[in-house]
Order: C-alpha cells, then sequence, then structure tokens
C-alpha cells in the first residue's frame, strides 16, 4: 500500500497522490480542507482506496469536524446580519429623532417669540 505524506502547502502538479499504473484501487480523493487538517494533525492516509478501520475512522472524524465547522458558521452569520440590521434600524432612528428634536424646536422658539408682548 502506497502512503504519502500529507503536507498543508499544497503543489497542483502532483496533488498529493502518487498514482501507480498497476494500482487496481480507485484513488482516494481529498479536498484541500481535508487535507490541511489531515496534516496539521499529522495523520498519513494511503492514496488508494481500501482504507483500514483506523484510517476510516480518523478520515470520518476530519470530515465531521468539517461539517461541523460548517454548521457552527452559519448561525455567526445570521446573527451579524440581524444585528448590523438592528444596527441600521437604531441609526435612522437617532437620525429622525436628532431631526425631530431640532425642528420641534425651532418651532416651539418661534411660538415663544409670536407670544411675547413687545
Amino acid at each position: 500500500m502506497t502512503y504519502t505524506q500529507i503536507s498543508p502547502v499544497e503543489d497542483d502538479d502532483d496533488d498529493n497522490n502518487v498514482v501507480s499504473s498497476t494500482n487496481q484501487y480507485p484513488p482516494l480523493t481529498l479536498t484541500p480542507e481535508e487535507k490541511r487538517l489531515l496534516a496539521k494533525e499529522g495523520i498519513q492516509l494511503p492514496t488508494h482506496h481500501p482504507l483500514t478501520k483506523n484510517e476510516e475512522r480518523e478520515l470520518k472524524r476530519i470530515r465531521r469536524k468539517i461539517r461541523n465547522k460548517i454548521s457552527a458558521q452559519d448561525p455567526r452569520k445570521r446573527k451579524k446580519e440581524y444585528v448590523d440590521g438592528l444596527e441600521e434600524k437604531v441609526k435612522r432612528g437617532s437620525e429622525e429623532n436628532k431631526k425631530s428634536v431640532t425642528e420641534n424646536y425651532g418651532t416651539s422658539m418661534v411660538k415663544q417669540n409670536n407670544n411675547c408682548p413687545r
């Protein structure tokens, strides 16, 4: 079985897979994120199937980590959009309030000037 060292720096030329013409099993295809996490954790996998139970377990664990990461990003993104929307509403409300106060101040000054005896 041929093993490959998975490095975090990815070369597009060799794609980290050693393909031999005598290998009867399909190559193991990994995403860049999978390669990065495997290298980070120091896990080496063969370049072709079949995988041992332990290798399958490690690959499943890495893929689960990636799914969890993506799942955790979605609520954060929605919360950020929600908070940004609230901040925009507060900003518009403050501007309207300031404008209203300014107009009311001007109107009350005119009324006071009209009611003053001269």
